[in-house]
Order: C-alpha cells, then sequence, then structure tokens
C-alpha cells in the first residue's frame, strides 16, 4: 500500500440530530488528515440532513434517500468510496484524534488486512462507564472464541478485503459486522494487527437496542455462527475468559492509578 493513502469513512445515519455534530466533529479533527467522508443517511425526518449541509464540502459526499438499514446504507457509502481504506462510524459513537493515523500506520507498515484498537464505553451524556481493550488472539483461537473480540467503532479494513468478503450481509439487521469479520478470518491468509490504544467511544443511551431486538441479535449471531461452519470448541468458555480477565485486569490497573 502507498504512503498516506486515502481513508474512507462512512456514517450511515437515521433520525441522529441529537448525536450527530459530535460523530462529525470527532472524523473532521482526525491528526490524519487523507480522508474522504460519506454520510449516508435514510430519509431523516429530523435535522439531519440540515446538519450535514452545515458542513459544506468537508463531508465528501452526503447521500439522503430510502435504505433497507444500517447496513445497506453502509454498503452504499462503500461503493461511492474511493479510499483504499474503509471504516464505518455509527452517528452516536466518536473517534479519537488519532484513530485514522494508527490505522494507517499498521496498514502500510505492517501490510495487514484489518485492524482494530480499544474502545470506551460513554454513556448519553459522554461521561465514561466501561473500558473494552481489544484482544489480539491468534488467528485459530479467534475462530474458536465465537466472537469479535473488540468493538466495531475501533475497527478498520482495506478495499480489497472488503471485495473478497463481498461486503456486508444485508440479511443481517444487527449482526452483519460480526458476520463481515469472521468472514474475512476464514479467508486464508488475513493478516490483521491489534492497536493497544483506545482509539475511540462507543455511546451506551436509551435511543439504543431494546430488550426486544437484543434478543434477536442473540439470534442473528447464532445464526451466523451456524452459517459459518464457526468451530464448537471446548477452548470456548476458556478464551472467553482471558478476553474479559484482561480487561478486568486494565480495569484495576486504572484504579490503582488513581488511588496512587
Amino acid at each position: 500500500m502507498q504512503q498516506n493513502p486515502l481513508v474512507s469513512v462512512i456514517t450511515p445515519v437515521f433520525n441522529g440530530e441529537r448525536y450527530l455534530r459530535s460523530t462529525i466533529e470527532s472524523v473532521l479533527s482526525q491528526a490524519y488528515k487523507n480522508i474522504e467522508y460519506i454520510l449516508v443517511d435514510g430519509a431523516s425526518t429530523d435535522n439531519t440532513v440540515d446538519i450535514g449541509t452545515e458542513y459544506g464540502s468537508s463531508i465528501s459526499k452526503l447521500i439522503s434517500e430510502p435504505d433497507f438499514g444500517m447496513y445497506n446504507a453502509i454498503n452504499k457509502g462503500v461503493l461511492q468510496s474511493s479510499g483504499e481504506i474503509v471504516c464505518y462510524l455509527n452517528a452516536d459513537d466518536t473517534y479519537y484524534p488519532d484513530f485514522i493515523k494508527l490505522a494507517v500506520e499498521q496498514f502500510t507498515e505492517n501490510s495487514v488486512e484489518i485492524c482494530f484498537g480499544n474502545c470506551v464505553f460513554v454513556n448519553e451524556n459522554s461521561i465514561e462507564i466501561y473500558r473494552s481493550r481489544g484482544v489480539g488472539l491468534s488467528h485459530s483461537r479467534l475462530l474458536q472464541l465465537g466472537r469479535i473480540p473488540f468493538c466495531q467503532p475501533t475497527a478498520a479494513w482495506t478495499r480489497t478485503l472488503y471485495d473478497r468478503v463481498g461486503g456486508f450481509d444485508e440479511s443481517y439487521r444487527y449482526v452483519a459486522d460480526t458476520h463481515f469479520f469472521y468472514r474475512a478470518l476464514h479467508l486464508a491468509g488475513v493478516k490483521y494487527a491489534h492497536i493497544d490504544q483506545y482509539t475511540a467511544a462507543f455511546r451506551v443511551h436509551n435511543a439504543g437496542f431494546s430488550t426486544k431486538a437484543a434478543q434477536a441479535m442473540t439470534k442473528e449471531h447464532e445464526r451466523a455462527l451456524l452459517e459459518l461452519n464457526a468451530p464448537r470448541s471446548a477452548m470456548r468458555p476458556l478464551i472467553e475468559a482471558y478476553v474479559k480477565w484482561k480487561n478486568r485486569s486494565n480495569l484495576v490497573k486504572k484504579l490503582l492509578k488513581r488511588i496512587t
């Protein structure tokens, strides 16, 4: 990959006026500047489009038309994009200023096809509630785990990988991202990297998924694992415990720093 590659960031949004400005600002304030930013709106009825329009040419493309859900919007945005590197950021999440720069370093220096970082969970007022550390497991252990051990906003991938995988499966409403990354892991020779820094914030708020949606998400996840013939390894509980331990040990270290 060439130095200073173009990075395409896609934000799918529908009636997202409450947090959209903070999302947009987090992209526009990146330390790395060679970014193509595409906003894909699903024909919102609030002020979403007006907010996007305020930023003028800072947003490379603003698409507003009915769609068939978030993953349809993301696929649409990717098709309209030109970057060698692709990522998407939902309209209530934010990037930390160095995320794109750190990701580009992985792609250009280590020739990876996917990279991911650590994530901070925040509430509706942007107050931190939890930290999740992405875990750099081996390829075989990731397949055995049965889920992706990182938060979606911290991930980026190459366009060539996106094309090889075939984009996001729009038959999934909730877990097409998990399905996408698992399909990527099944490809021979896929190289990925963990950026051991906090690179994004994932927002948890009342407008998020309901209990009913959470149940539907669980069913979709089970369907994805079956479809991909994910190994039902006896190691899965142990690997899951390891991932949780890594996150808890990180939290303990943070608390100790506060009291010393």
